[in-house]
Parts: C-alpha cells; structure tokens; sequence
C-alpha cells in the first residue's frame, strides 16, 4: 500500500517537473517559408507545426496546426500525430478550445504558455516584412544564371505558355531530363540538378511513356526524373509539402504542368493568383509553369497579368504541324526578361515514331531555323522579321512591309526605335548599322 503512495505522489512531481520544464522551455523554430514554420520542443519530444498561415480579409490569421509527438516519449501513442486541426492565431475563442482539447490528450504539458509562445512568434515572422536595406553600394550582381539556358532562369519562376495539343509537355519533360542528366541538346545547356515534376494534367503511365520514348529517339543516357500526380490537390495546400520535399530530397528544379489545373481557383483574380505566386517565388528554387494562352492570339499566359509581373522569364509557344503528320516544329518566341536580353525565338522539331501498335515508342528532339518555317516566321518579332531581310540585303520601307507581313505604320515605328540597329542609308532605304553588328553581313 505505501509502495502505491509513493509511485502516485512520484508520478504527480514527475508531472509538475514537466510542466515547470513546459513553461520555461524555448522551442527550436525553423522557418520553411512565410506560411510555414515548425516549433520543436525537444526536451517534450513534440513538435508543432504551422502550415498553410494566410490573413483573411477580416485580419485573422488562419493556420493549419499539426501536433506531432515522439514514440522516445511517448511510448503507447498509436499514431504519432495525435492532433490536426485549423486555428485562428486572434481568436481567443479557438485557443482556449485548442488548449483544452490539448491539456486532455496530453496533460503534462502546459499548454496555454505553448500556444500563446507559438501564436506570438508566428505572427511577428508572418508581419514583419523585409527589413530596409540601403542601396546604392552593395556589390552589383552578375549576369543571370540559368538552369537551362535560355530558357529557365535560376532565380525564380519562368513561365511557357501557348494553345493546347502545342508540345508544352513534351518539352518541359526533356528539359527536366536534360537537368537531372546534366547534358545539352538542341542548344539547351544545362546545369546539373535533381528534378520534380508535379502534374495536375497527366497520370504516372502517361509520364512513364513520355520519358521513355525521349530517352529511345535521343540518348539512352537521360535519366529517370521523380514525378508527382497532383491532381485534386490545389497548389497552395500542396506548398507545405514541395517545401519539404525539397529540403529531403536536394531537388534543383521543379515543373508545374499545368497552372490553370493546380491553382484551384479564378485565375483571373490577382487575390488567387498572387498568393500562389508569392509562395512558388519564395521556394527559392528554378520552377517552371506550363500555362495556357490568354486568347487565341495572346502574348501574355491566361488570367490575371500579376502572372507576368512575378515572372523572370517568359516564353511563348507556336506550333506548325501538317495535318496526320508525324513531325511537329515549335517556336519558342522569348517574351519577357528581367534584368536580361530578350533572347532569339528557339526552334525546335519533334518527330513522333510509332511502334508496330501505332503507339509512340520514340520522340526525336532536333534543332531548326524558325525562319525556315514559313508559319513560325509568322509569329516572330516584327524586329526579327526586318532583320531577317536586312540579313540579305537593304531594302525600303516598302519592301519590307511587303516582306514582313507588316503594315507601314508598324515598320516605320519599329525601324525608328530600333534605330541602334536600323540605319537609314538614304531615304526610305534601311541596312542593319554595322557598329551595332559589328560588321554584318551588308554593312
């Protein structure tokens, strides 16, 4: 009977122990991004985490809370996360709720000092802001990296967009390949790095035979790349989770295919796509998003225009394909850069071989002349077309309205711009100025 008594009053100073050690403890905080942070209280053998943090229109700050405990400490949980639930971080209410639902599953923690700790440090690291920075003498930058030069830059989000049925897919897979693998291709160079595909359009077969067939029609040596079915998942749910997928697995490059498909919601409305982007630049990782057009002639990808505005680098897709053909030539048409040249329109042949089942067994990747494809040439820069003809020879500003396709006004417009490359020999006859070319071929 006395042996019962001392285990009893040895249990209860076991517990005020820990709850003395709850109140004073400070928990180890890594901050995953903005609306993700994770606070370890080793010494508990807990760990809270906080995803999804957002501010609603009424100022309260929401967040998924996920309450995760060790089996070190906790030897006859059966799960290990033994709480899931939504918070607002300035509702009393919910706290309290929060806290006595917590103090029921485990007691020995004090867990009013824990929420209210969580609660304040997560506001401050939500609200605080960018710290003011004096410009003026901080070391100038170099030139804009790329994780496949030119078409995806390294710092941040690099869009390509076009119609449907275009290739879009199939070129973003063999540049993941082109990544993981290390190698260049049809004037793709590439740095080397782990890749992610996320897919909101297509099943794990369809990829599968995807990456098989580039691998069969252009080198045996391109790797496998990690891929993801996303769909059903909108992709700001899913940040939490690319977050750690990136920190657990090293990945260096990521493809969203498509935005429309992952981002859940109008994205006509900037409050919808802003967000997205926001989270997506702050993953600190090369991404880049197969889109769709904005019409059918559009130069900017659907929906709302903070979609150009966040990105660094943005490519537009055009296709040339005879009808039943087997072979379809895209042109890739640089429309917007940060801090960088607008760069020459790629082009690009992709011959689909069927195998004896009439299925794609092998998808050839080689390099063209947009210029050489009378339908691509349509769509290039009116700057591009003139100098395309000045390439040949002089010619006047009728000739190359004519040439081009162009009306007057436009060509005129454009040749006075441009006049550093455009230098009128006499009137109304135009050669491409030697200083700027440094010697072409009619100067």
């Amino acid at each position: 009977m006395n042996d019962n008594i001392m285990n009893e009053l040895q249990q209860a100073l076991n517990v005020i122990n820990d709850q003395q050690a709850g109140i004073d403890l400070v928990p180890e905080i890594t901050e995953l991004s903005k609306n993700n942070l994770i606070f370890k209280y080793e010494d508990l053998g807990l760990k809270v985490e906080l995803l999804q943090i957002r501010e609603e229109r009424n100022s309260d700050v929401i967040a998924e809370v996920v309450v995760q405990v060790s089996k070190q400490h906790y030897p006859n949980v059966r799960n290990t996360i033994v709480n899931r639930s939504k918070l607002n971080l300035l509702s009393m209410q919910t706290k309290t709720k929060f806290v006595n639902e917590m103090n029921r599953i485990l007691p020995p923690i004090e867990w009013k000092d824990v929420v209210e700790n969580i609660t304040e440090e997560t506001l401050h690291r939500f609200r605080k802001g960018n710290e003011i920075v004096s410009v003026g003498s901080m070391p100038i930058t170099s030139a804009p990296s790329y994780v496949a030069f030119p078409l995806v830059r390294n710092d941040g989000l690099n869009w390509l967009f076009g119609q449907g049925a275009q290739g879009k897919s199939y070129i973003s897979t063999f540049i993941g390949m082109l990544i993981q693998s290390g190698l260049d291709h049809a004037g793709l160079t590439t740095e080397q790095g782990r890749v992610l595909y996320l897919d909101w359009e297509d099943r794990k077969e369809t990829m599968n035979t995807r990456v098989a067939a580039l691998r069969k029609g252009n080198n045996e040596s391109l790797s496998n790349i990690d891929h993801i079915e996303m769909s059903g998942t909108p992709i700001d749910k899913a940040i939490p989770n690319i977050q750690k997928w990136i920190t657990e697995r090293d990945y260096k490059f990521i493809v969203i295919d498509s935005f429309g498909m992952a981002i859940g919601g109008d994205q006509n409305l900037q409050n919808v796509v802003t967000p997205v982007c926001d989270s997506l630049n702050n993953l600190k990782i090369p991404i880049l998003i197969i889109d769709h057009v904005s019409k059918e002639n559009g130069d900017t990808p659907i929906g709302s225009s903070y979609k150009f505005a966040s990105a660094r680098n943005i490519w537009k897709i055009d296709k040339s394909q005879n009808v039943g053909a087997n072979i379809i030539e895209v042109g890739l048409y640089h429309t917007k850069a940060n801090n960088s040249k607008l760069f020459a329109p790629i082009g690009i042949r992709m011959e689909f071989v069927n195998d004896m089942y009439d299925q794609t067994d092998r998808v050839v990747i080689s390099p063209i002349d947009v210029g050489d494809n009378d339908v691509l040439a349509d769509a290039l820069p009116v700057t591009r077309k003139i100098e395309r003809e000045l390439e040949e020879s002089p010619k006047t500003v009728d000739q190359l309205v004519q040439n081009t396709g162009s009306n007057i006004n436009t060509v005129r417009t454009t040749l006075s711009r441009y006049s550093n490359k455009f230098e009128r020999m006499e009137r109304n006859t135009y050669r491409l100025n030697p200083t700027y070319y440094k010697g072409g071929s009619n100067a």
